[in-house]
C-alpha cells in the first residue's frame, strides 16, 4: 500500500470524517496479511472505536463496517435505507 492512502486516510479521519475511518480500517484489515502498516499505524481496536462512535452518531455505513449485527441494521433503517429495513 502506497504511503499516501494511509496519510490520506488517518487525516480524514482525525477530522472527522467518517469515510476516512472506513478506509483507515480496510487499510489495517489488508495490512494483517500483508504486514505493510507504517510504523505509526493506528491499532485496529483504535479504528473500531471511533468507527462505533460515529455508528452511533448516525453514520450507518460506519455499523456496518464494523460489525453486522442486527443492532446496526435498526440503525441503517433508522437512517433511511430501505434495504437495511427489509433485510431485518
Amino acid at each position: 500500500m502506497q504511503g499516501g492512502w494511509w496519510t490520506l486516510a488517518d487525516r480524514t479521519c482525525k477530522a472527522g470524517f467518517p469515510e476516512g475511518c472506513i478506509t483507515y480500517f480496510h487499510l489495517l484489515r489488508k495490512a494483517e496479511d500483508t504486514c505493510d502498516a507504517p510504523a505509526n499505524a493506528r491499532t485496529i481496536r483504535d479504528v473500531r472505536d471511533v468507527l462505533q462512535k460515529h455508528c452511533t452518531g448516525g453514520f450507518p455505513d460506519a455499523c456496518t463496517v464494523i460489525d453486522h449485527t442486527d443492532r446496526h441494521w435498526k440503525v441503517r433503517c433508522k437512517a433511511g435505507e430501505q434495504f437495511a429495513c427489509e433485510a431485518r
